[in-house]
């Protein structure tokens, strides 16, 4: 409690000014030379989740602190550090931790801008839904009111060279970091358990390689990108059939992508494809899913206050077939297809995020809506935050889960639907 407290009170003590992130002024290529040779911002947090089912158990009750550090010894060298410490109590668990989120060098010389260390990289234009995301792994056990929160850094080299309009980008992860799944809060049949995963070696044949080359003008952005490494997100094996246990298990893929943004008169349009290809017999291993083809197309516009996002998204799976229900893998192959959306040959869903903006824009509304029109799955996810001042927010939300019992909503929806609590304060030295 004292730890909580303290992590609380300490940056609501801390002189609070702007708290605009360093990390997007690095990768958006800012002018450091005009500032200091160091910054730090950051903000004090408290979150609260409460359940929906009525329950006198809270699923989240957690105070955090973000220091971001920026050092600048050379006008054309940088290092950024993301420190997190956080105090809470989580799924009837004590969770005590500090935590370097991010931690890199970023040095421009000419054409050439590289980014060395723990990194957190999205890739994609669509909104909540990227297909061609595959570079650094999420934790889904996060309970947090800021959605980038469930993405995890990983050591890697990213190197961009610049010619305008045009602009490589290299990206190399030496070792490999998965996603951490909440396997510890899904409950299971009684006789089947889950162990540790099946991971490959920290070696750098074991590495990642990704490619994305960029074209960028005013009113038209695009890329196409190939990246070869094993996912972040693993599957499900079977490590034992008598009793059955199972066990997080990483598979290597081959992901062909493109996006695209632009502009038609007042409409913003939007679009992300990728290609994915695993290594490996998907026929002889559950936890390996099928090739497939995914895409996104979007559209997004402004009235004065009010802004709308739209999203249409499909998904068709190479050689599908329907699983033997009298197949010993049969529960396996099920909670597989789940995780990975292969429960049919194609799929389809949409998204929405409608934004309003009230009271001199110190109130801002809004609510990320997806439906998944096959499975009948659907997250709802109302989100209202007031900003006292440019030092102190409060937010006031949920995030609620449902779909059949047979679909991944459906297994997760009492345990993560939830109301959430926030009051964040920002700061800076």
């Amino acid at each position: 409690m004292k730890a909580f407290l303290f992590l609380l009170l300490m940056p609501l003590l801390c002189t609070a000014v702007n708290a605009q992130s360093l990390f997007e002024d690095a990768q958006g290529g800012g002018d450091f030379a005009k500032r200091r040779i160091w910054d730090v911002t950051g903000f004090g947090r408290t979150n609260l989740f409460l359940p929906t089912e009525t329950t006198d158990k809270i699923q989240s009750s957690a105070a955090e602190t973000s220091f971001k550090f920026t050092l600048k010894p050379l006008d054309k060298l940088s290092i950024l550090t993301d420190l997190r410490f956080r105090n809470a109590w989580e799924f009837e668990k004590n969770i005590s931790e500090v935590r370097a989120r991010e931690y890199y060098a970023l040095f421009i010389k000419g054409r050439f801008d590289l980014y060395l260390g723990r990194q957190i990289i999205a890739w994609g234009r669509a909104d909540a839904i990227n297909p061609t995301d595959n570079i650094t792994p999420k934790d889904m056990t996060v309970r947090s009111v800021d959605e980038d929160d469930k993405r995890i850094g990983n050591e890697l080299l990213r190197v961009f060279y610049n010619f305008h309009p045009y602009r490589i980008e290299l990206i190399w992860v030496p070792f490999y970091r998965e996603a951490n799944l909440p396997t510890h809060i899904v409950p299971l049949p009684q006789g089947v358990s889950i162990q540790g995963g099946e991971y490959p070696d920290k070696i750098m044949s074991n590495g990642a390689c990704a490619i994305r080359f960029h074209i960028v003008r005013a009113s038209f952005d695009c890329s196409v990108s190939y990246f070869d490494g094993y996912n972040p997100m693993p599957g499900i094996s079977l490590a034992s059939s008598v009793p059955m246990v199972l066990a997080p298990k990483a598979y290597r893929v081959r992901v062909a992508g493109a996006d695209f943004s632009t502009t038609a008169g007042s409409y913003g349009l939007r679009g992300e494809f990728a290609y994915k290809k695993p290594y490996g017999d998907y026929d002889l291993e559950p936890s390996i899913p099928n090739p497939e083809f995914q895409y996104v197309l979007g559209v997004d516009r402004e009235y004065g206050d009010f802004s709308i996002i739209v999203q249409y998204t499909a998904r068709y799976v190479n050689e599908f077939s329907e699983i033997n229900i009298l197949s010993p893998a049969y529960f396996v192959e099920e909670k597989n297809r789940q995780l990975s959306s292969q429960q049919d040959r194609s799929t389809h869903a949409v998204f929405a995020r409608p934004s309003y903006k009230f009271l001199y824009e110190t109130l801002v509304a809004e609510l990320a809506l997806m439906y998944n029109m096959t499975t009948q799955e659907y997250m709802l996810r109302p989100k209202a935050e007031y900003s006292f001042s440019d030092t102190l927010s409060f937010s006031l939300g949920a995030e609620l889960y449902k779909g059949p019992d047979d679909t991944l909503f459906g297994l997760v929806d009492d345990i993560l639907s939830a109301v959430f609590i926030s009051v964040e304060r920002p700061f800076s030295f």
